[in-house]
C-alpha cells in the first residue's frame, strides 16, 4: 500500500497533467464517437459481409510479433536510462502488465502500472515514467509520419484522393518527423533546468536512442501489414487493401491521443471507420474496425499469458 503511495506522489508533473486532461478529451473522443456512429447509421447498407477466416487469423500475426516489438523498444530505452542491466524477464512482465491496465477505465493506466512496479527493475518511479513520456513521444511521432507517408504515397495514387488531401497529408509527415528528429538530435543539456530536475535526467546525450524510434518503425510496419489482411480477409481487391493500410496506422494514433478512451475504445474505430468508408464501403469499415479491435486485444491477452511464466526475474543489483 505504501509503494502505491510513494508511486503516486513521485508521479512527474506530465502525469498529473494527464489526469487533469481526462474530462476534456472524453468529450472530444465522445463527440467524434457520436459524429462516426451517426455517419455509420446514416449511410448503412443492406447485405451481408463475408470475411475469409484464414486471412481474418492470419491478420493476428503481425499484431503479435508487433506487441513484442514495442516491449522490446521500451526494454532498451528503461536499460539506456537507467545506465544497467534490467532483467528481461521482470521487465517484460511489467510492460505486458501494463498494456493491457489501457483497457481499464479510470485511475489505472499504463504510466501508474508501471511506476507501480519500478521496484521490481531496481529503479526508481520517475525513471520509469519519465521513460513511458520519452517511449510514447517516439511512438506517436513515428505512427504519425509513417500513417500519413501512406496516404501521401499510397493512398493518393490509388483512390485518388483530393491534391490538398495529399498536400496536408505531406506536411503531416514532415511534423511528425521533425518530432522524432528532435529527439534523436537535441542534447538533453539543452533543456531546461526545471525540466531536468522532473524528469530526473541527467547526463548529456539525445533523449531517446536510436534503435527506438527504428524498432517503432517496425511496430508500425506490422500495424500496416495486419491492415492490408483485414482488408484483403473481407474481400477487397488488392488495391483496396493497401490503400486502406494507412488508417491502421493512423488510428491508434489517434485512440492514443484520446486520453480518456480505455485503449482507444471508440476512437480508434471511429477513424477506422471514417477512414475506410470511402475505400471499402461502409459496412466492411465497420467490420475492418470491429475485426482489428478483437485481434489486437486477442494479442494482447495471448502474449500476456505466453509471458506469465518467464516474467519473476528479480532486479539485479
Amino acid at each position: 500500500m505504501s509503494g502505491s503511495r510513494n508511486s503516486a506522489e513521485a508521479a512527474p508533473p506530465w502525469v498529473r497533467w494527464k489526469k487533469l486532461a481526462r474530462p476534456l478529451f472524453l468529450l472530444v473522443a465522445l463527440v467524434f464517437i457520436a459524429y462516426a456512429a451517426r455517419d455509420l447509421v446514416q449511410r448503412w447498407e443492406s447485405g451481408r459481409v463475408a470475411v475469409k477466416i484464414p486471412l481474418a487469423l492470419l491478420a493476428a500475426v503481425p499484431l503479435w510479433l508487433a506487441a513484442l516489438l514495442q516491449a522490446c523498444g521500451w526494454m532498451a530505452l528503461i536499460q539506456r536510462m537507467s545506465g544497467r542491466k534490467i532483467p528481461a524477464g521482470a521487465s517484460l512482465g511489467l510492460y505486458l502488465d501494463s498494456q493491457l491496465a489501457r483497457y481499464v477505465p479510470g485511475m489505472v493506466s499504463l504510466p501508474l502500472v508501471r511506476m507501480h512496479g519500478a521496484a521490481r527493475l531496481g529503479i526508481s518511479p520517475v525513471t520509469v515514467g519519465t521513460s513511458v513520456l520519452l517511449e510514447m513521444a517516439s511512438w506517436t511521432g513515428v505512427g504519425g509520419g509513417l500513417g500519413f507517408l501512406l496516404i501521401a504515397v499510397i493512398t493518393a495514387q490509388l483512390s485518388h484522393v483530393s491534391t490538398a488531401w495529399s498536400r496536408g497529408s505531406t506536411a503531416l509527415v514532415v511534423a511528425f518527423a521533425g518530432s522524432v528528429i528532435a529527439l534523436l538530435a537535441v542534447d538533453r543539456r539543452r533543456l531546461p533546468s526545471s525540466s531536468l530536475r522532473a524528469l530526473r535526467l541527467d547526463g548529456s546525450g539525445p533523449l531517446i536512442p536510436a534503435k527506438l524510434p527504428t524498432i517503432h518503425l517496425a511496430y508500425w510496419a506490422a500495424w500496416a501489414a495486419h491492415g492490408w489482411l483485414v482488408g484483403l480477409a473481407l474481400g477487397a481487391p488488392l488495391q483496396a487493401a493497401l490503400s486502406g493500410s494507412a488508417w491502421f496506422v493512423l488510428a491508434p494514433v489517434a485512440g492514443f491521443v484520446a486520453l480518456a478512451a480505455p485503449a482507444g475504445l471508440g476512437v480508434r474505430e471511429g477513424v477506422l471507420y471514417l477512414g475506410l468508408s470511402s475505400v471499402l464501403g461502409p459496412v466492411p469499415a465497420a467490420t475492418a474496425a470491429l475485426l482489428s479491435r478483437t485481434t489486437s486485444l486477442s494479442a494482447d491477452l495471448g502474449i500476456w499469458l505466453l509471458a506469465r511464466p518467464f516474467s519473476g526475474s528479480k532486479p539485479t543489483t
